[in-house]
């Protein structure tokens, strides 16, 4: 949803390799939603298994957040939009033996384009 400058979204990613939400929002430097603007990326996502680990986990969850700056070219109800930039993912990863669960925080580059309908 965007209003003026300000744009708000959520998401939920169900059927993806890995269930989560994601949340985040935009600033552009036209009201109109169109040109430059800079978005907070968040999301959080959990699996079971050893979705990402080779060596035996039983599952885990990451939680991140990014800073994209970026462009969008709109025209009527139609827009294309790439940004790129990066964060921070926090990540706990459990195993049945010790030691468990893992816990990281690593720095996580971030890209993005997009097509879309406005309404």
């Amino acid at each position: 949803m965007r209003r003026g400058h300000f744009e708000g979204f959520l998401g939920a990613g169900l059927l993806t390799l890995i269930p989560g939400l994601s949340a985040g929002a935009r600033w552009f430097l036209q009201p109109d939603g169109g040109g430059f603007f800079a978005a907070l990326n968040l999301g959080a996502h959990a699996w079971t298994g050893g979705l990402f680990d080779a060596d035996g986990s039983t599952g885990g969850s990451a939680f991140w957040a990014t800073v994209t700056p970026g462009y969008r070219w709109a025209w009527e109800n139609f827009f294309l939009q790439a940004a790129i930039g990066g964060g921070l993912v926090y990540n706990v990863t459990s195993w049945s033996t010790p030691p468990s669960p893992r816990r990281r925080l690593f720095a996580y580059p971030d890209a993005m384009l997009a097509a879309g309908i406005r309404f």
